[in-house]
């Protein structure tokens, strides 16, 4: 269920995993130095996951990075489901959209997929969670028998491969560039995709939730889910922050492959690429795809998403009008 954000204190107690807040589980050892600097006048090294995903300049001074660091905490302790089987698991329910509104709780879900022996105990937290419909966006060779354990549980399987096995294994990130080329090919190549992703995404469930996700419920997710944001109007900053809250929620199981692999922190820049999700790449994503296409609404349009089930999804995710 939910867990809402906390004042911190020095003297706070970090309880054990699975018994966690969102907070203590995105921060695991590190809350203590966090807690230690919200009440003191020391950054020192604040994890870099919340750095970057408040996207602020460098020069930015101590009390607007504090303000700044609380705010998105506390949008993420609300938003962010702690859950033992399904990875980076988050409600859209919270983003601010135009109108002083926010998107409603509740509605679609947003995460990675259970994998080997959590694959029963994950579909049991979807069933208790309330979710009805699952997109899958990984390939075929990824989803084993995901989608047939779903139906027989009860719940609406629709799977919508972004990229092929093959195209995944050829994407290569040397560098920031090569990271980016990898999200221009995936919006250029799978256009129909995506249209075809967002559709399902806007598409009525009787009762229940919808979740969209991939393997982390990062990549492919936050390009489907920045996308859709875009579509509803909600401003780039937010969407950009909603994306960046993967890394920092992704950060200890990042931290146990890079032990696992024996490497230290900043050792190989293609894997810390491919375990980033930084605003401000995200945000240059957003500003090519309104360069490129006119943006994420007439992107949809040109792959075949209709007026009609925009509005549609637009009225699901805030409801009518005031």
């Amino acid at each position: 269920m939910h867990q809402e954000f906390t004042d911190f204190d020095q003297d706070t107690v970090v309880p054990p995993v699975p018994q966690v807040t969102a907070l203590t589980f995105l921060m695991r050892d590190q809350l203590s130095h966090l807690c230690s600097f919200l009440s003191s006048e020391r950054i020192g090294s604040l994890p870099l996951e919340l750095l970057d995903l408040l996207n602020l300049p460098d020069d930015v001074d101590q009390e607007e990075l504090r303000a700044h660091l609380t705010g998105a905490l506390e949008e993420l302790s609300r938003r962010h489901i702690v859950s033992e089987t399904l990875p980076n698991f988050r409600d859209l329910g919270g983003i601010i959209v135009p109108g002083e509104r926010t998107l409603l709780a509740g509605k679609i879900f947003r995460s990675g997929a259970p994998m080997g022996k959590d694959l029963q105990r994950g579909i049991e937290e979807l069933k208790i969670m309330n979710v009805a419909r699952v997109i899958d966006l990984r390939s075929e060779d990824e989803i084993g028998t995901y989608g047939e354990d779903l139906t027989r549980n009860g719940i609406e399987y629709c799977n919508v491969p972004l990229l092929s096995a093959a195209e995944l294994n050829a994407l290569q990130v040397p560098d920031q560039e090569g990271f980016l080329n990898g999200y221009y090919y995936a919006l250029t190549n799978s256009r129909a995709k995506f249209a075809e992703a967002f559709m399902q995404m806007a598409k009525p469930v009787s009762a229940g939730a919808t979740l969209v996700s991939c393997a982390l419920g990062k990549d492919r997710t936050g390009l489907l889910v920045a996308v859709a944001l875009a579509a509803l109007g909600v401003a780039p900053l937010h969407i950009a922050r909603d994306y960046g809250f993967s890394a920092a929620v992704l950060a200890p199981k990042f931290s146990d492959e890079r032990e696992k692999r024996g490497m230290k922190f900043g050792q190989s820049q293609e894997f810390e690429l491919r375990m980033s999700s930084k605003p401000k790449l995200l945000l240059i994503v957003l500003e090519w795809l309104e360069r490129e296409y006119g943006g994420a609404v007439q992107y949809l349009a040109d792959g075949g998403v209709t007026d009609c089930a925009i509005r549609n999804f637009r009225s699901h995710l805030i409801g009518a009008p005031d």
